[in-house]
């Protein structure tokens, strides 16, 4: 892609080297890859062969190859210009991103200076409108503003208005042409038609008068939706987890809609609280509990649920969609883990087609964690045998429940197979559980379901030979018999006679006078019958005769039985031949028993009689004393007991008490018509019996039952005609069934809703609901309705359906699809017009208004014509009859003469309006005749298309007859602290269709008291106004410069009437807010984070009333974040601060610092700051040590201590030197970097005392034996937390050999050591501890003539160093001196002999005695010696002694305790 570079005016082919496409390993056919402009561009145009392209259209790689693609500069301009186009590309089904292709149209020296356009983005709320002004559209040039904007393609969801001047009412109509002055002065509305769109847009071109440049461009406008649908649940069901386990929590267990448009799942947040049993997390981070989710997060299975504690549980979850809220309760079920076939229905298929399953029809639930549907596999075990399942075309045996969502399961009947049954068996299976079933398939043959030519007509049953009575509508000529009339001889009443016939009456079948004589030949007959009331006809019923055998053809085949044995009596054996008989009640009673066996039932009982009796499947019949009777001479009925055994497939009851199984009755019971059989399943059944009169009992009898299907008959099905826009009642003509059954009931269930309405029902009260299910009672009572809802787009016939699922347990579903169609043909009998509008008009009384195409709209008859001639036809209105009160104009002219007709452009346009005459009518209409005509065509010569005469009817209102009416909803007015405010029609609105806007008064009865209502020209206070000075904005509020709110009561008048008072709150926004915040909030180094209160961060406005601040984060932390509810945040407030709800928490661990800028913002003021957020180290630091010059010091835990962090993380803390101190250096104290240099060291390393800071002599300044201030700054590091920077701050001065370090000296400064290395050879590497430091005699120079003295352990380490003055003694100290180092050799050479008998003490420098709950760092270990490797004592000079160990020693003896001694 070469972008293209050109001059103004001139025209340039884009050709292969400056756009081209291809796919990547394909050679693709250039005729293939075709270009989608996306957005064109707006300084000239892109032409295809000549033509001009628009949004939309396609140009391919063929056309760019043929050179046949160019672009055409439109502008001239004096600078240089870019310009581009935007587009994708296609290529076999491939959609590449969006593009952008440049162009640059060089400058033309003697072009104008071009103007300049502003075009920014209106939004306007659904169904309303809003002003489009400067702020939104602009055109300017350095001469003029003078433009003139040209609407060339107009909006598609709303028009353009111009609002007219004070007092007069506002032209409605969509207007092509507006200049700069509309935008500047607020005229030009956008006015959006209410419908369910999100975006709209109009084409223009804009062209300023000194300057011939014309540019094109498009104006865009975002619809924002009404929130006007709360949350409705749609799934409701129990949530089933394996106790103690985890499971996605989806929307197949909860989830909400919402009928507002545009709505999608990320729309809806959940909100939880506490739960006892479990806790939602979310499913990639399972650490994270989550309390605010969407219904997006729970349909991409982004939730889980963790389950502890009680099985069961009901928690409430709010729910909002961001402007209503609800709240839903979530019910928990634990127990163990299951799987379980859920949905297992039964399915009608036509014979030979193919049924595609859904988890309607087959599916599996479990309590596991099934994260992915395909972990439930269905193995079939028993494949169909007249069919085979299809998975994704292929036959298989194995499926999974995705499958079964994605619909590529489908069962496919063998169309050679001739059963009416099919069935397979399956296993399913997830995370070893498993269950079987069997899924059923039922397969009727094509006009099962056809509608019957008769109704009720039973097939006559004639004895061959014999005559039959017809007790129905029956005629024309039988094939095997004659119909015939039963009449008597006038000679011989005693002797009837048999009349063959032709006809009869309803009178004669009724009288039994009609006869059906049948031959003597087995066989079907049938005769057709006309039925005629005398005015219509029934044709052709046809009646069926079935000719049957007077004697039961019953056969009969000899068998064998092997001696002793027994065999079966079948149908092999006996059976009996014809059909009519194999199905009727036949008794077969044993007269002659065998002579050498016996007749028994299988299971042993003697066999002396049976019978069975038909019911219908599922149902119950009666036991009459015809079929079960028992005689006995000298007992009564009552007292003959049966009692049943072994009942098959239902049981016996008594009609009273149906639902309880009787085991016995009597005959009299069954006299009486009380004893029932209740059948259930599908096959025959029946029951064993014997009969007892109290001393006798007969043999074990049998009484079979068998059972035929009960059936669905749809009778008739007559197409629903609806007119557009009402509600048609649904008769029994049109869902007529019934069953082969009196007396069930039918329901009929929806399976797929109409397209173009609703399925509603009628209750008592006169309302309407929509359903998914009704009975027949409710349809044939007239309560069941199809409700047609208007499109966006006129129609004049369309079509819809019902598809209905019939059922009557137990019967087979049927299936039915209801037909409707919606056109203006259908009578109605409250709707008079057939057009799309014909609304009339409200007008008051010598006014004038438009009509336009909301109260007029013929353009449904343009749909009449074919989509393709639509363009070229006009909808005309030819006036018949003119108004009686009032005169019609068009564009301002009358209607009359030879100029009598006006068209729906005309309407569209508003240009026709009518105008009252003042008279007194109360009403007045006009006629008119709507027809099509075709352009080009003489008005008064109409097209062979539908003409529809109507009459527009006007309502005409008396003037002074309305009072005014406030129509402001918004009664809030917000002004800025210390402004002045414009009134505007926002806050104050009356209708008044009587009255102009000068004549509608407001009057303050009550005045704001944090400002003044003011006239805006003179700014002088005013206590009344009119609406024309609103429209005007005329009048403002001043603010007085408080932040308190106020109020103020006004009455609306129009010299007639006038309102009740009402009252519009006054709130003042601050204009400074107030930022209290602290210099960096502290974030303990390991802990999870730290909340943000008010003493960190607060912003106010000053004033009485806090308003909520609301703070927007405006640069991310890189290494932080900002959380609200645990959750990160780009947002918060300060209601959330104070609530405890916001903290911060480092989230990577690399840096010890970070900061958030932010915005925080009330209703009228900003502020913008920036937050420090630093990790606090989680150590033990010295604060301000005094530290001796020229000395080396041990670092350690006194120092610095990271063990609460080592402890916290069960690491080894690290410190990195990143500042070095001015007047010291840290060290390697010993190992073999001895006194080299170290950056970074370990805590351990400091627990070892490997680590030792080296003081300088002299500071930096080169000054000495002054307090030197100092520092040194450490990164403090360990796994898993982010670092943290420390501060050691320390004080360096002179060494006083009698002050008292809180450190332990591992080297004296070089002065002292060199006085001391005269005689105390070594000491320069020997460690000196001032906290346990020796009192030394002889030669040592002590700085002030002073030793240093010991301390206690437990010092205060920022005590000051105690210095001891000068006694008058001074004279004997020498003496004393000497005496106490003579002593303390002694001592030692004593000392030193036991440590050679008794072992080396391992004695540990002294520390500061342990707080309570330490334990103390140093211990004390004696080993023994051998006694031969004693060492023999000498006296040793104090020169010669171990500087280590004199550090170690004790200048005093402590007192001895009870029971202890000196060894």
């Amino acid at each position: 892609m070469v972008p293209l570079e050109m001059e103004a005016g001139e025209e340039q082919t884009i050709g292969s080297t400056e756009l081209q496409a291809e796919v990547i390993g394909e050679n693709v056919d250039p005729e293939t890859v075709k270009y989608i402009l996306v957005k064109l561009p707006t300084l000239g145009s892109l032409q295809l062969s000549d033509t001009e392209l628009a949004e939309g259209d396609i140009f391919t790689q063929k056309d760019i190859l043929e050179n046949t693609v160019s672009y055409r500069v439109h502008v001239q301009r004096a600078v240089e210009s870019i310009d581009q186009f935007q587009f994708r590309v296609i290529a076999n089904d491939q959609y590449s991103p969006l593009y952008t292709f440049p162009i640059t149209i060089l400058a033309n020296a003697d072009a104008p200076v071009a103007p300049v356009l502003t075009n920014e983005r209106l939004f306007v709320l659904q169904g309303g409108e809003y002003t489009l002004n400067n702020k939104f559209l602009w055109m300017h040039s350095p001469g003029s503003t003078d433009i003139v904007y040209r609407v060339t393609q107009g909006p598609k969801y709303g028009r353009l208005i111009r609002d007219s001047p004070p007092g007069q009412p506002r032209f409605e109509g969509a207007i092509r042409v507006f200049s700069n002055e509309d935008l500047q002065f607020d005229r030009l509305i956008y006015k959006h038609d209410g419908s369910k769109t999100s975006s709209d847009e109009f084409r223009f071109s804009a062209e300023s008068q000194d300057n011939q440049e014309t540019i094109n461009d498009v104006f865009r406008i975002t619809i924002q939706s009404k929130n006007e649908h709360a949350p409705v649940r749609v799934v409701d069901k129990f949530f089933n987890i394996v106790r103690h386990g985890q499971r996605l929590l989806t929307t197949e267990v909860i989830q909400f809609k919402d009928d507002d448009s545009g709505f999608n799942d990320t729309q809806i947040v959940y909100a939880r609280e506490g739960i006892l049993s479990g806790n939602i997390v979310s499913t990639s981070n399972p650490s994270q509990p989550l309390f605010r989710f969407t219904q997006a997060d729970l349909r991409d299975k982004k939730i889980l649920f963790i389950h502890h504690g009680a099985d069961r549980e009901r928690f409430p979850l709010q729910v909002s969609d961001g402007f209503h809220k609800t709240t839903a309760l979530l019910e928990i079920q634990a127990g163990e883990p299951y799987l379980r076939v859920v949905n297992n229905t039964i399915i009608v298929i036509d014979h030979g087609s193919t049924k595609t399953f859904n988890t309607t029809l087959l599916s599996a639930d479990s309590n596991m964690d099934v994260r992915d549907d395909s972990e439930i596999k269905f193995q079939i075990t028993t494949p169909p045998s007249n069919g085979k399942i299809i998975v994704s075309g292929i036959e298989s045996s194995e499926f999974t429940q995705e499958d079964l969502k994605k619909g590529v399961i489908s069962y496919e009947h063998n169309y050679e197979s001739l059963r009416s049954k099919d069935s397979f068996g399956f296993t399913v299976q997830a995370r070893g559980h498993s269950e079987d079933g069997t899924f059923r398939i039922r397969i009727f043959k094509q006009g099962y379901f056809s509608e019957p030519e008769v109704v009720n007509n039973e097939v006559i049953i004639s004895y061959e030979g014999e005559h039959t009575v017809i007790n129905q509508d029956n005629l024309k000529s039988p094939r095997l018999g004659h119909v015939v009339k039963l009449t008597n001889n006038s000679d011989s009443p005693d002797s009837p006679v048999l009349d063959y016939i032709y006809s009869f009456t309803q009178e004669d079948i009724d009288q039994g006078r009609i006869l059906y004589v049948s031959a003597s030949i087995q066989g079907s007959d049938a005769f057709t019958v006309d039925v005629s009331n005398g005015f219509t006809t029934v044709e052709d019923l046809h009646v069926s005769v079935n000719i049957v055998p007077r004697i039961i053809p019953i056969q009969t085949f000899n068998f064998t039985v092997k001696e002793g044995l027994s065999r079966a009596i079948n149908a092999e054996i006996v059976n009996i031949s014809h059909p009519f008989y194999s199905s009727a009640n036949i008794d077969f009673v044993v007269e002659e028993a065998p002579q050498h066996g016996d007749i028994r039932y299988l299971d042993g009982d003697e066999l002396v009689y049976f019978t069975w009796e038909e019911v219908l499947a599922g149902e119950e019949a009666d036991i009459t004393s015809s079929m079960l009777n028992t005689d006995d001479a000298d007992t009564a009925a009552e007292k003959l007991v049966y009692n049943v055994e072994l009942p098959v497939n239902g049981m016996v009851a008594l009609k009273e008490a149906p639902e309880e199984e009787v085991l016995n009755f009597t005959q009299s019971h069954i006299n009486k018509g009380e004893v029932i059989f209740i059948h259930e399943g599908e096959e025959s059944g029946g029951f064993s019996f014997t009969v007892t009169d109290g001393e006798h009992t007969s043999p074990l009898y049998q009484f079979v039952v068998t059972a035929r299907p009960l059936t669905i008959t749809m009778v008739t099905q007559e197409e629903l005609m609806v007119f557009p826009g009402t509600r048609q009642s649904i008769t029994s003509a049109n869902l007529g069934a019934v069953t082969n059954e009196d007396g069930n009931e039918i329901s009929y269930s929806l399976i797929r809703p109409p397209r173009l309405g609703r399925l509603i029902l009628a209750n008592d009260r006169n309302q309407y609901e929509e359903i998914t299910r009704f009975s027949q009672t409710q349809l044939e009572s007239g309560a069941v309705y199809y409700e047609h809802q208007i499109p966006e787009d006129p129609f004049w016939v369309v079509r819809d359906s019902i598809d209905l699922t019939l059922s009557s347990q137990p019967a087979p579903d049927v299936r039915h699809i209801l037909p409707i169609t919606i056109s203006y043909y259908a009578a109605h009998s409250n709707i008079s017009s057939q057009l799309w509008r014909n609304k009339g008009l409200d007008i008051v009384q010598g006014q004038r208004k438009a009509i336009d195409d909301t109260i007029l709209d013929a353009s449904n008859l343009l749909a009449i014509l074919p989509e393709d001639t639509r363009g070229n036809v006009d909808v005309i209105f030819d006036m018949k009859h003119f108004p009686d009160h009032g005169r019609i104009t068009l564009g301002g002219q009358d209607l009359s003469g030879d100029a009598q007709f006006f068209k729906q452009q005309d309407l569209a346009q508003g240009k026709l309006e009518y105008l009252h005459d003042d008279s007194g009518a109360s009403s007045d209409s006009f006629s008119f005749r709507a027809s099509l005509k075709f352009k080009g065509e003489s008005v008064a010569s109409p097209s062979d298309t539908l003409v529809q005469e109507e009459v527009f009817h006007i309502a005409i209102k008396q003037r002074g007859s309305d009072s005014p009416k406030l129509v402001t909803i918004d009664m809030l007015l917000e002004v800025f602290q210390g402004s002045v405010t414009v009134l505007s029609q926002k806050q104050f609105n009356t209708q008044d269709e009587d009255s102009s806007p000068d004549e509608v008064y407001y009057k303050v009865t009550k005045a704001p008291s944090n400002g003044r209502v003011v006239d805006r020209l003179t700014m002088d206070p005013i206590s009344e106004f009119t609406q024309e000075m609103i429209n005007h904005m005329q009048v403002g509020f001043v603010s007085d410069g408080s932040l308190s709110d106020g109020s103020m009561e006004f009455i609306v008048s129009d010299g007639e009437h006038r309102t009740e008072p009402h009252t519009i709150h006054i709130g003042v926004l601050a204009r400074t807010l107030l930022l209290d915040k602290a210099p960096e909030i502290k974030v303990k180094q390991g802990d999870d984070e730290t909340l943000v209160t008010e003493e960190m961060l607060k912003v106010t406005t000053g004033g009485p009333v806090e308003e909520d601040i609301l703070y927007k984060i405006t640069s991310v932390p890189k290494y932080a974040a900002v959380m609200v509810d645990r959750q990160p945040t780009s947002a918060f407030t300060q209601k959330q601060i104070k609530e405890g709800r916001v903290s911060v928490r480092f989230v990577k661990s690399t840096s010890p610092r970070d900061s958030v800028a932010f915005v925080a913002r009330s209703r009228g003021a900003n502020v913008t700051s920036v937050l420090n957020i630093t990790v606090q180290p989680l150590a033990n630091i010295a604060q301000d040590p005094l530290l001796p010059q020229g000395a080396l010091v041990k670092l350690d835990r006194k120092l610095l201590d990271a063990t609460p962090l080592a402890n916290k993380t069960r690491t080894n803390p690290t410190f990195t030197v990143i500042q070095q101190p001015q007047g010291a250096r840290f060290v390697w104290s010993r190992g073999p970097g001895a006194g080299q240099p170290v950056d970074t060291f370990s805590q351990k390393e400091l627990d070892e005392g490997r680590v030792a800071m080296e003081i300088l002599e002299k500071s930096p300044s080169g000054s000495r034996g002054s307090v030197i201030q100092d520092e040194a700054r450490f990164l403090l590091k360990a796994h898993g937390v982010p670092p943290a920077e420390c501060v050691f701050s320390f004080q360096t001065g002179p060494y006083n050999a009698s002050g008292v370090y809180p450190a332990t000296l591992l080297r004296l400064p070089l002065d002292d050591q060199s006085k001391e290395s005269n005689d105390i050879p070594g000491v320069a590497g020997s460690p000196r501890s001032t906290q346990a430091s020796p009192r030394w005699n002889g030669d040592m120079d002590w700085p002030n003539g002073q030793a240093p003295t010991t301390t206690s352990a437990g010092v205060d380490s920022n005590r000051n160093p105690h210095v001891s003055r000068r006694s008058s003694w001074s004279i004997l100290i020498p003496i004393l001196v000497i005496l106490l180092l003579l002593l303390l050799a002694a001592v030692l050479a004593y000392y030193l002999i036991r440590k050679n008998k008794t072992g080396k003490h391992n004695v540990q420098t002294a520390a500061s005695k342990p707080k309570n709950g330490e334990v103390a760092t140093g211990t004390e270990t004696f080993r023994k010696t051998d006694p031969a490797n004693n060492i023999p004592m000498s006296n040793m000079d104090s020169k010669d002694a171990d500087p280590e160990l004199l550090q170690d020693c004790r200048t005093t003896n402590p007192a001895l305790k009870k029971n202890q001694y000196w060894v």
